[in-house]
């Protein structure tokens, strides 16, 4: 449904834009600086400044208990909606790279599995997080409950998605809602897994930075700002790159 949403409106181009492209960091300071540019993102520091305060002030057990109890937008259904809307940012994920510009469908294919790469990264670190804090989930079940896994898989997938849909040449209408789309899809997974009594708030908003932390640190270190430009004889492409 998201891949078909996305198609749809592709019809409405513009005759240019930005494209996908891929390059390799000329230096370590490049790659910390990518690192701290992410770092300094509000997508990134908003949320862990909100698991911070949620822990501060005590109010994960009281959040969580609540959730679990009301459970007011998800109902029964929060664990299976959280892996159905996974299934959701993997397919606007892929969907966007599709709609989105590029040299070459070489390009494009090794774009899409450099960013795949990313999203395994991300849930790497979202794991070996998990084992370093040891922290039991509400519903007692096993210590894996810091950060949230299913938060950070949403966050890291939408994150690209969203940098794809600003290299496509989608009607620029449509974008600020499709972006919109994003934040809201990452926001759902995250809190049905709060209703699912499966992390606590704190988790889930850790695993929302983690996640946009990895997918704006790729798209900062190794994504170019290529421009595309149509014509009825072809296309014109290039990249600008301070030295």
């Amino acid at each position: 449904m998201v891949a078909l949403l996305l198609l749809g409106v592709v019809g409405c181009q513009s005759p240019g834009g930005s494209g996908l492209g891929l390059t390799w960091p000329s230096s370590w300071q490049q790659l910390g600086q990518a690192a701290r540019d992410s770092a300094r993102a509000p997508d990134v520091w908003v949320p862990v400044a909100g698991a911070a305060a949620i822990a501060i002030a005590d109010l994960d057990g009281e959040i969580s208990r609540w959730a679990a109890k009301e459970q007011p937008l998800f109902g029964a259904d929060a664990a299976s909606d959280s892996d159905r809307l996974l299934d959701v940012a993997a397919g606007a994920w892929l969907a966007s790279g599709v709609v989105a510009r590029a040299p070459d469908t070489r390009t494009r294919l090794a774009t899409l599995a450099a960013q795949a790469g990313t999203i395994v990264v991300a849930g790497g670190i979202s794991e070996g997080m998990k084992s370093i804090t040891g922290r039991t989930r509400p519903n007692g079940a096993n210590d894996r409950s810091l950060p949230s896994g299913h938060a950070t898989q949403a966050a890291v997938r939408f994150q690209l998605a969203r940098r794809n849909l600003a290299s496509s040449g989608l009607a620029p209408g449509a974008r600020p809602w499709l972006r919109a789309g994003t934040y809201l899809g990452t926001a759902a997974a995250a809190w049905a897994r709060v209703e699912a009594d499966k992390h606590y708030p704190s988790d889930v908003l850790l695993g929302i930075g983690v996640g946009h932390f990895v997918g704006g640190w790729f798209s900062r270190a190794f994504m170019l700002p290529v421009t595309v430009a149509v014509y009825p004889s072809g296309w014109q492409v290039g990249y600008a790159r301070r030295f």
